[in-house]
């Protein structure tokens, strides 16, 4: 069926479609699109006089976080992402192109130099990644590996380049 995305939701389904794979990699348990997340900057409609003076465009996030991540589960409750194994062709539709591709090319089976692991290590300061321990970070790895093989043998199967990256030209 055709997915239809009202004109004044479009602008910020990337944004959110992004956050729902980092979250998903991540397994963050509480962020929700209604949840954790908050719109700043403009005000498109229902703007309340007190509100300091919108710019116009549309809003930017601040997605909130208080650490509940990085667990050994399938992936949290709720992420349309959770359960691709079961039901292949759960969710396809609704990709950035270079937010694909980088879960493609972070990918262990692509690269074992470039994992998530390598990418944390570089950028995160050994006394955080302590906390967040190497199980934990290679639980996270197999759920970007399994991301990246839903986009690359299981979405071309069902959808078309353009249906699984539709958000390339918001």
């Amino acid at each position: 069926p055709e997915v239809t995305i009202p004109d004044e939701v479009r602008p910020i389904m990337p944004e959110v479609s992004d956050l729902m794979v980092f979250d998903y990699i991540l397994c963050n348990t509480d962020r929700r699109v209604t949840k954790n997340n908050y719109a700043i900057r403009s005000c498109i409609k229902n703007c309340r006089p007190q509100d300091p003076q919108p710019k116009p465009g549309h809003p930017m996030f601040v997605h909130i976080d208080q650490g509940s991540s990085f667990y050994k589960k399938t992936g949290p409750e709720g992420n349309p992402l959770t359960g691709i194994p079961d039901r292949p062709n759960r969710f396809c539709r609704g990709f950035r192109k270079t937010t694909a591709k980088r879960v493609i090319d972070m990918s262990s089976k692509k690269s074992r130099h470039h994992t998530l692991w390598d990418n944390l290590k570089k950028r995160v300061p050994d006394h955080i990644i302590k906390h967040v321990g190497r199980d934990h970070v290679k639980a996270a790895q197999d759920r970007l590996d399994l991301l990246a093989q839903h986009l690359t043998e299981t979405c071309p199967k069902h959808f078309s380049e353009e249906e699984i990256h539709m958000f390339d030209n918001a």
